[in-house]
């Protein structure tokens, strides 16, 4: 791949098993600052997880994400061909070994399988175990590398919104940059009023989750994420769970974030919205992508067979 090292967001060769279930089988793609990505699909086809590996609320099987030229899943890149080696081998051990052994605890399948590729030297010794050592940091201490500073730059927009529901309005918003951030309550607080002021709920700063409509609370997620300053913003299907008549308040405010240059990749059935508001749709099917183009390319010549068939069910 011809990486952009300017990219924001960088991802190569992402991989995503549960079990024998291959959600992402190879995803490449790359993020520049400023740019709205529209993800659409059929339900299972890897978008959600495509969006949880980029902040690593899931961690990839394999593959690397990288961010301003800093890799944030936790694999060595100079160790990376080996490590990917051998967490396939890893991967295909510990499904026939889950096969053969129905019930038993994952620990004990790690400990089998630590042993196994230990035995059978599978790494083959390359760089005095360098390598094996950092497979084994993957697998068994996922949280070695400081997850929580990737995350907070890349921001995520739920489709069920996940709010606090014991806290109002101001203290979902506040709590994350006073405890991650360090700021100021009084900071905070001013920031909070500044962005709810932005998106016409300042009426709301002391209400809680159960009083508000959920057009509002989704709105109050976008600037509950907004308020880490984060230099990307995730959204996985932010309108899906809305009453049709809430819909179009949440698309507004990710319009007017997107005009005021903030980074965005949007899973969502909406295709209105992505002909209108993204730099670039991707296309994922079957855990890989598909097609990528501009919107106006993406929805009048789609080039894809399985591109073409989705768009004739979805567009009316």
């Amino acid at each position: 791949m011809n990486t952009d090292k300017n990219a924001l967001v960088r991802v190569d060769g992402l991989h995503k098993y549960f079990g024998d279930n291959k959600v992402l089988r190879g995803i490449t793609a790359e993020i520049d600052k400023g740019e709205v990505v529209v993800v659409i699909g059929p339900s299972g086809s890897g978008k959600s997880t495509f969006l949880r590996c980029l902040n690593l609320l899931e961690m990839p099987t394999y593959g690397e994400v990288w961010l301003e030229n800093k890799l944030v899943t936790p694999v060595d890149p100079y160790l990376h061909e080996d490590v990917m080696e051998l967490s396939k081998t890893y991967q295909k051990l510990y499904a026939q070994y889950k096969q053969e052994h129905p019930g038993e605890s994952e620990e004990s399948i790690k400990e089998a399988l630590i042993h196994r590729i230990k035995e059978e030297d599978l790494l083959h010794e390359k760089h005095e175990g360098k390598a094996y050592k950092s497979l084994m940091k993957k697998i068994y201490d996922e949280n070695y590398v400081n997850i929580n500073l990737a995350r907070q730059k890349i921001g995520m927009v739920f489709q069920q919104f996940n709010l606090f529901e014991n806290l109002n309005v101001m203290d979902n918003i506040i709590l994350a940059p006073m405890k991650l951030l360090k700021m100021s309550k009084e900071d905070a607080t001013k920031k909070a009023e500044d962005l709810l002021k932005r998106i016409g709920l300042s009426d709301k700063a002391n209400s809680y989750p159960v009083q508000l409509s959920g057009g509002q609370k989704q709105r109050i997620a976008i600037v509950r994420a907004l308020a880490m300053d984060p230099d990307v913003l995730l959204f996985d299907e932010p309108t899906s769970a809305l009453d049709p008549e809430m819909v179009g308040e949440v698309l507004d405010v990710m319009k007017e974030l997107a005009k005021s240059g903030m980074t965005m990749v949007v899973v969502t059935h909406e295709m209105g919205f992505a002909k209108e508001v993204a730099s670039r749709v991707i296309f994922i099917d079957e855990g890989i992508i598909k097609e990528e183009n501009t919107p106006d390319e993406f929805f009048g010549n789609p080039q894809n067979p399985r591109l073409r068939d989705f768009l004739s069910k979805v567009l009316i």
